[in-house]
């Protein structure tokens, strides 16, 4: 990790950083007032750390909207319904994570892009 971005470093050791959180709530349209589920995809999300730098350059800038877009192309949407799909192994597939993954097809287009 690189030392001039201090805030990567502290995004690799969150459990859930908030533009995760934001987006999942925000974006996705799921209330998870607990942080219960976006813990759970976090853990099971294997961030790269390209995403764990969009996620520090969203932050950095004052999610300026090109931080934001780069931070979605980090995260395709395949990815996270991967997620969602190795939190179901684990811990069932909850009312909360099927409105999720439904949410999910909903933003996203055939070629795996958010819409």
């Amino acid at each position: 990790m690189s030392r001039s971005h201090p805030q990567l470093q502290r995004a690799t050791m969150m459990t859930c950083p908030l533009l995760f959180w934001q987006f999942v709530t925000l974006y996705l349209g799921i209330p998870d007032p607990k942080h219960r589920l976006c813990d759970q995809l976090w853990r099971r999300l294997y961030a790269t750390p390209t995403l764990l730098f969009r996620i520090a350059q969203v932050h950095d800038t004052n999610a300026r909207p090109d931080t934001i877009k780069a931070f979605g192309e980090a995260m395709p949407p395949k990815e996270l319904m991967a997620a969602c799909e190795r939190v179901a192994q684990a811990q069932g597939r909850t009312r909360q994570l099927i409105a999720l993954e439904d949410s999910l097809l909903e933003h996203m287009t055939a070629d795996n892009a958010w819409v």
